[in-house]
């Protein structure tokens, strides 16, 4: 309608919809945020990986203090165990996230940031979740694309955001089950 008030709505019925509330952020405490925090996660120092058809995992998980039963030599380094890139004394017990996208896999910048977004609101949805699995441990969890995104005519784009939600859901929830299996 022409001439509506500023900062009014043009239409005079009622909104259907309860007004949207931003979802939460991750904190930059919960992010990887430099090549060497992705490289400590995804090389050699990973202690779990995982993949799907679309996604691929791999997480760290490093206790703060030392296990009963292992020798603890010098500055933290652990007998038994190859030296791992050290942590800030900052550090606290928690999670943290990282998401890779690569253009050889998604070619459009747009394709990127969704992939982006939906593994970080599959990330913030199972935080919680996390924490309480890690107790008193440090987890860094890398989620990345694996496969190259589909064609549009091969599959709808809703099929494909349920479909990448879907697996990155199960990739977490995977890993809070190992991280809750004795002995680990």
């Amino acid at each position: 309608m022409r001439g509506a008030p500023r900062g009014g709505s043009a239409s005079r019925s009622k909104p259907r919809c309860a007004p949207i509330r931003p979802t939460r952020a991750l904190a930059r405490a919960e992010k990887l945020r430099t090549p060497q925090q992705f490289a400590a996660v995804a090389g050699e120092f990973a202690t779990w990986r995982a993949s799907r058809q679309w996604l691929a995992a791999a997480a760290r998980v490093a206790p703060l203090a030392a296990e009963p039963g292992l020798e603890v030599c010098g500055i933290g380094d652990i007998v038994g165990e190859p030296a791992m890139p050290a942590r800030s004394r900052a550090d606290r017990p928690g999670v943290r996230f990282g998401f890779t996208v690569a253009r050889r896999q998604a070619r459009r910048g747009v394709q990127r940031v969704m992939v982006k977004r939906l593994l970080r609101e599959a990330a913030r949805a199972a935080a919680p979740a996390l924490c309480a699995a890690a107790a008193d441990r440090s987890l860094d969890l890398v989620l990345r694309l694996r496969s190259p995104l589909p064609d549009r005519s091969a599959m709808s784009l809703s099929q494909l955001k349920r479909s990448l939600r879907t697996e990155a859901d199960s990739l977490i929830a995977q890993l809070a089950r190992h991280l809750r299996s004795p002995g680990r």
